[in-house]
Protein backbone atom coordinates (compact mmCIF):
# COMPACT_ATOMS: atom_id res chain seq x y z
CA UNK A 1 0.00 0.00 0.00
CA UNK A 2 1.48 3.10 -1.04
CA UNK A 3 1.21 6.38 2.00
CA UNK A 4 0.53 9.39 0.75
CA UNK A 5 3.29 12.45 1.94
CA UNK A 6 0.33 13.86 3.84
CA UNK A 7 -0.53 10.83 5.89
CA UNK A 8 0.47 7.61 7.38
CA UNK A 9 -2.36 4.83 7.72
CA UNK A 10 -5.16 7.67 7.84
CA UNK A 11 -3.28 9.76 10.88
CA UNK A 12 -1.36 13.20 9.35
CA UNK A 13 2.21 12.54 8.79
CA UNK A 14 2.88 16.10 10.96
CA UNK A 15 1.77 14.00 14.08
CA UNK A 16 3.53 10.51 13.66
CA UNK A 17 6.65 12.73 12.92
CA UNK A 18 6.09 14.47 16.45
CA UNK A 19 5.20 11.65 18.20
CA UNK A 20 8.23 9.45 17.22
CA UNK A 21 10.46 12.49 17.98
CA UNK A 22 9.06 12.60 21.47
CA UNK A 23 9.05 8.59 22.21
CA UNK A 24 13.01 9.02 21.02
CA UNK A 25 13.60 11.73 23.34
CA UNK A 26 11.93 10.06 26.50
CA UNK A 27 13.64 6.77 25.69
CA UNK A 28 17.09 8.83 25.40
CA UNK A 29 16.01 10.53 28.78
CA UNK A 30 14.52 7.53 31.13
CA UNK A 31 18.41 6.43 31.33
CA UNK A 32 19.45 10.03 32.77
CA UNK A 33 16.15 10.15 34.89
CA UNK A 34 16.65 6.77 35.69
CA UNK A 35 20.84 7.48 37.55
CA UNK A 36 19.57 10.24 39.32
CA UNK A 37 16.77 8.23 41.25
CA UNK A 38 19.64 6.04 42.35
CA UNK A 39 21.89 8.34 42.87
CA UNK A 40 23.78 7.45 46.72
CA UNK A 41 22.31 9.79 49.17
CA UNK A 42 25.59 10.69 50.30
CA UNK A 43 24.23 12.17 53.78
CA UNK A 44 22.98 9.32 54.53
CA UNK A 45 25.75 7.58 53.73
CA UNK A 46 28.17 9.96 55.64
CA UNK A 47 25.77 9.33 58.80
CA UNK A 48 25.98 5.17 58.60
CA UNK A 49 29.49 4.74 57.50
CA UNK A 50 31.49 7.90 58.91
CA UNK A 51 29.41 9.57 61.63
CA UNK A 52 30.34 7.10 64.14
CA UNK A 53 34.10 8.67 64.04
CA UNK A 54 34.01 12.10 62.52
CA UNK A 55 30.44 12.68 64.29
CA UNK A 56 27.24 13.26 62.71
CA UNK A 57 27.92 17.27 61.34
CA UNK A 58 31.47 15.82 60.26
CA UNK A 59 33.45 18.38 63.00
CA UNK A 60 35.24 14.77 64.04
CA UNK A 61 35.38 13.54 67.67
CA UNK A 62 37.23 11.55 69.82
CA UNK A 63 39.79 9.15 69.29
CA UNK A 64 38.60 5.99 69.06
CA UNK A 65 41.38 4.05 71.78
CA UNK A 66 42.95 5.01 73.75
CA UNK A 67 45.63 7.97 72.64
CA UNK A 68 44.64 7.19 69.61
CA UNK A 69 44.78 9.42 66.61
CA UNK A 70 41.40 12.04 66.88
CA UNK A 71 39.25 12.06 63.96
CA UNK A 72 39.70 14.94 61.27
CA UNK A 73 37.28 17.59 61.01
CA UNK A 74 36.13 18.10 58.08
CA UNK A 75 35.13 21.49 58.68
CA UNK A 76 38.81 22.66 59.04
CA UNK A 77 39.73 24.68 56.35
CA UNK A 78 43.62 24.00 56.39
CA UNK A 79 42.70 20.52 56.41
CA UNK A 80 40.17 20.86 53.34
CA UNK A 81 42.97 23.01 51.44
CA UNK A 82 45.59 20.24 52.20
CA UNK A 83 43.56 17.53 50.39
CA UNK A 84 43.07 17.24 46.61
CA UNK A 85 39.73 15.88 45.79
CA UNK A 86 41.58 12.65 44.56
CA UNK A 87 42.97 12.13 47.96
CA UNK A 88 39.67 12.06 49.89
CA UNK A 89 38.44 9.83 47.10
CA UNK A 90 41.09 7.44 47.99
CA UNK A 91 41.21 7.85 51.77
CA UNK A 92 37.72 6.53 51.95
CA UNK A 93 38.25 4.10 49.13
CA UNK A 94 41.76 2.77 50.92
CA UNK A 95 42.13 3.55 54.26
CA UNK A 96 44.11 5.96 55.67
CA UNK A 97 45.73 5.92 58.93
CA UNK A 98 43.23 4.26 61.79
CA UNK A 99 40.71 4.99 59.02
CA UNK A 100 39.88 1.26 57.92
CA UNK A 101 39.03 1.20 53.67
CA UNK A 102 35.78 0.74 52.60
CA UNK A 103 36.11 -0.20 48.77
CA UNK A 104 34.42 -3.99 50.10
CA UNK A 105 31.53 -2.33 51.73
CA UNK A 106 30.48 0.93 49.83
CA UNK A 107 29.87 1.01 45.97
CA UNK A 108 32.07 2.73 44.14
CA UNK A 109 29.44 5.82 43.11
CA UNK A 110 28.93 5.93 47.35
CA UNK A 111 32.73 6.09 47.42
CA UNK A 112 32.36 9.23 44.88
CA UNK A 113 29.21 10.67 46.61
CA UNK A 114 31.00 10.25 50.05
CA UNK A 115 34.23 12.29 48.60
CA UNK A 116 31.97 15.45 47.15
CA UNK A 117 30.29 15.47 50.72
CA UNK A 118 32.97 15.70 52.64
CA UNK A 119 34.81 18.06 50.45
CA UNK A 120 31.26 20.00 51.00
CA UNK A 121 32.19 20.17 54.97
CA UNK A 122 34.14 22.76 54.17
CA UNK A 123 31.78 25.57 53.72
CA UNK A 124 29.84 24.41 56.40
CA UNK A 125 29.80 25.55 60.45
CA UNK A 126 29.59 23.84 63.14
Amino acid sequence: MFLSARSFGGVPRLLVVACTVAVGACARQAPAAKQAATAPDAPQLFGRACAKCHSVDGSGGLPMVADGPRPINFHNSAWQASRSDAEILAAIRDGRGAMPPFADVLKPQEITALAAYVRSLNSRTR
